[in-house]
This record gives structure tokens, C-alpha cells and sequence, in this order.
């Protein structure tokens, strides 16, 4: 592995490398790296790698295929939402119950799902329908859990 850029990001320290196996940039969190050895080696980034781009249009630490999504918050939560940059390209509408609308493109799906799912019954995402989908299962499999503890 090829060390080239520490970041910062929600409290983490990680850092972008690129593997030798592969050829391509993964990221590391340094918290989870066991084993490590200082040699003199010197590397340079690769000239098509813009690290600062990367992390402007991944939702949190992820990076992936681009993703467009539209977003409604609840009133509850709208000022919070409306306070915080969460894409490059972000889109932000007012709707008349007081809720609004995000629409964004970004990548790292997996984090936009737990984003939503942080919000519970405060945030739906609208579009895109199959990933729509996606949350319904994931709350449809978390209900089961809670159901087979018979608190109910």
C-alpha cells in the first residue's frame, strides 16, 4: 500500500492509499490499522488523483458511482438539515407544511442509507425508487427484531 493523504472526517482520521494489489485508491481508517512499517520509500500520488475532489462529492467517507437523491425532512429536523452542507451540489425547497426537500448527487450510498435511517420517521427518501426500497427492507428486517422480543 501506497500512503498519499490524511483526512478528517465525523472524528476519524483515515487516510487515502493506493494498493499495490489493485492499482486503485481505497480508504483506511487509521484507528483500524494493525500493523505498520516506516520504510524510506517515497510516493507520489497518482495525476489523475484529486483527493480534495473525491471527499467534496462523497457523502462521508465513501466514495462511489454517483447517486442523485431527493429527500423530504420533517419540520422537526428541517432547520438542522438546512444548516449543514451535505453535498456540493445540494438543492434545498421549501415545502408549505413546513418540511423540505433535498435533492443532492453524491456518492456513498451506504452512507446516505444510514443517514436516513438516523432521521427514523423524520426523513423518506423519495427518490430513486429502487433505493426507495432498499430502506423499506431494511426497516421491514429491523421490525422483526423488535417483534421477536415479545415487548409487544
Amino acid at each position: 500500500m501506497k500512503p498519499s493523504r490524511f483526512f478528517e472526517r465525523d472524528g476519524g482520521l483515515y487516510l487515502f492509499v493506493r494498493t499495490t494489489k489493485y492499482d486503485d485508491i481505497r480508504v483506511l481508517a487509521v484507528e483500524r490499522i494493525n500493523n505498520l512499517t516506516i520504510t524510506e520509500e517515497c510516493f507520489s500520488q497518482p495525476e489523475n488523483f484529486d483527493p480534495d475532489a473525491l471527499l467534496e462529492n462523497a457523502f462521508s467517507i465513501v466514495y462511489d458511482e454517483p447517486v442523485e437523491v431527493k429527500i423530504r425532512f420533517s419540520q422537526d429536523v428541517a432547520r438542522y438539515v438546512r444548516e449543514r452542507r451535505w453535498a456540493k451540489d445540494q438543492k434545498i425547497y421549501d415545502e408549505p407544511d413546513g418540511s423540505i426537500l433535498l435533492e443532492m448527487k453524491t456518492s456513498g450510498w451506504m452512507d446516505v442509507k444510514k443517514c436516513i435511517l438516523s432521521f427514523g420517521a423524520k426523513a423518506e427518501l423519495l427518490e430513486p425508487n429502487g433505493l426507495r426500497k432498499a430502506i423499506s427492507d431494511e426497516i421491514s428486517d429491523m421490525q422483526k427484531h423488535y417483534r421477536q422480543a415479545g415487548e409487544f
